[in-house]
């Protein structure tokens, strides 16, 4: 997948699920890669406009995808304000017809202490931050 800027971003390979957990960011990412066997790790934290999020993120190479968990609120900031009951996002960029979606769905709904909500990604009226989380990968 090549890497576009935030004005011409495809997010017709994008899925995105609001999380809501009182576990912190590394735990949750710690939960999600043991049980779904990904290997998301920290990233440097990115900024937008001029707060700092924190991100976990990997590249499966096997399958072409980006997988990013990101810190919804920091403070009193919200990287996506629209989706401000979430404390995290889990966002996945892939080909929906090679990755089992449903199957990851189905997998997230299973951990504990980890509420998961799948998203609609196209009704987002800030979705082009999401294109954000490549920044400084």
């Amino acid at each position: 997948m090549a890497k576009k800027s935030e004005f011409d971003y495809d997010f017709q390979e994008s899925t995105l699920w609001g999380v809501s957990s009182a576990l912190e960011a590394f735990q949750v990412c710690i939960e999600i890669n043991q049980h779904l066997g990904w290997e998301m790790r920290r990233l440097s934290d990115f900024e937008v406009e001029s707060i700092a999020f924190k991100r976990f993120g990997w590249f499966d190479r096997e399958t072409s995808y980006f997988q990013f968990l990101v810190k919804n609120k920091q403070v009193t900031d919200y990287f996506l304000p629209e989706l401000k009951q979430f404390d995290y996002l889990l966002y996945l960029e892939a080909d929906p017809d090679l990755v089992p979606l449903k199957e990851i769905h189905g997998q997230l709904k299973q951990l504990k202490n980890i509420f998961f909500s799948l998203m609609d990604v196209d009704s987002l009226k800030q979705k082009q931050k999401l294109s954000y989380l490549h920044a400084n990968e």
